[in-house]
């Protein structure tokens, strides 16, 4: 019996002897173990705990990304022209694309949209898909691949681009109840090649003759991945 317990505690103290203290260097900024034999310094800069890296620059994830939105409430995305088929409407802190139900001619997919410029923060995962996405009030079953984007991305340091990408419709995520629903409808994915930094200029458009009544535009919002959750260091 007492061998066998000698040969468990024999085991644990190996194992245990592969677990060595780790201390932060508030001098150098590294970080400091010792070797096996206890007495030499080992020096490093990074330390790595599944899929996220610890180092003196700040935490980077190297897979299974985070996902933040880049926000865009009616209140900043601006109509293209103050016109009867792009209304502000104030008691619902939105704006109102017109259907042909609406008392005006309906929105269509050349003219009449509302816009932004969207700025990839140092967070996010360069050269990777985003998620562009629009969130509305649907009021009517009808409501459903209506909403279209024209898009062009301007790199950091790159070229500019005059060129627009034009996609859609966008999907609706949620079945509509017979109410109204608080809708997001989501577009293709975009795969971007830039820095951060980097600019988005987008246009959201709703197709009037789709829709039999007026749609309630209450955000636009862009689904992006985060690589860097402290920031890139200059």
């Amino acid at each position: 019996m007492k061998k066998i317990i000698g040969l468990i505690l024999l085991c644990a103290s190996s194992a245990m002897a592969l677990e060595r203290p780790v201390f932060y260097n508030t001098d150098t900024g590294e970080f400091r173990t010792y070797a096996t034999n206890g007495t030499t310094n080992v020096y490093f800069n990074s330390i790595s705990v599944g899929n996220m890296t610890l180092t003196t620059n700040g935490i980077a994830v190297t897979n299974r990304y985070g996902w933040d939105d880049l926000r865009f409430p009616v209140g900043v995305a601006a109509p293209v022209t103050p016109n009867a088929e792009l209304l502000e409407d104030t008691a619902e802190n939105a704006i109102t694309f017109k259907g042909t139900g609406g008392t005006q001619s309906s929105t269509n997919i050349t003219d009449d949209h509302v816009y932004g410029v969207a700025q990839f923060p140092h967070t996010w995962r360069t050269n990777s898909a985003i998620l562009p996405h629009v969130h509305f009030i649907q009021k009517f079953s009808d409501e459903t691949n209506n909403w279209y984007m024209y898009y062009r991305f301007q790199p950091l340091g790159g070229v500019t681009n005059s060129a627009w990408t034009f996609i859609g419709p966008a999907t609706n995520m949620f079945t509509y109840s017979g109410t109204n629903i608080h809708q997001m409808a989501i577009f293709a994915d975009i795969t971007l090649d830039g820095y951060y930094s980097s600019i988005l200029d987008w246009k959201i458009f709703s197709n009037g003759a789709a829709v039999s009544n007026d749609v309630t535009f209450k955000e636009f919002d862009i689904h992006y991945q985060i690589s860097r959750p402290t920031g890139e260091i200059f």
